[in-house]
């Protein structure tokens, strides 16, 4: 019972670990920066947090922001919602001894409770990588995961 319980935990890893993902913005970014003045770069994400000037044989240009930002928020979840009243919106025309009639409109407000949300904001490393002539040769960026909420 153990050898084909572990054959297909085997499987399993294997196809996970050799799913390709679709890359995301900034990798997609970076790859376009390839060929262009590393200028550019700095153009797109700031200022570099360090880098070495090309020299002989090139240089390279880094933005660091390894630093996982944690806050605390409070978010709303709205359970319904509650008569507040109506309101007038509008005028039916009136004329040859008719008075005009009102248009009114009801209004709602919601109703819920506010809950504590933890908001996890990953961060990523993007280096790019220069010949002599300060021209991208290599982009390579590690993180940059979309917002995670809720954790």
């Amino acid at each position: 019972m153990k050898a084909p319980v572990l054959a297909v935990l085997c499987l399993w890893l294997v196809a996970c670990a050799s799913t390709p993902r679709a890359p995301n913005a900034y990798e997609v970014a970076a790859g376009k920066l390839v060929g262009q003045p590393a200028a550019k770069a700095a153009m797109l994400f700031g200022p570099p947090t360090h880098g070495v000037a090309p020299s002989g044989n090139g240089g390279f240009y880094a933005w660091d922001n390894t630093l996982i930002s944690v806050s605390d928020e409070m978010e709303f979840v709205q359970t319904g919602s509650e008569f507040v009243g109506r309101t007038q919106v509008g005028q039916l025309p009136g004329g040859h001894g008719v008075a005009g009639a009102p248009i009114y409109q009801d209004q709602y407000r919601p109703t819920g409770y506010y809950q504590n949300v933890k908001q996890l904001d990953y961060l990523c490393n993007i280096t790019v990588f220069t010949n002599a002539q300060n021209i991208i040769t290599k982009a390579s960026v590690i993180g940059c995961n979309p917002t995670k909420r809720g954790i």
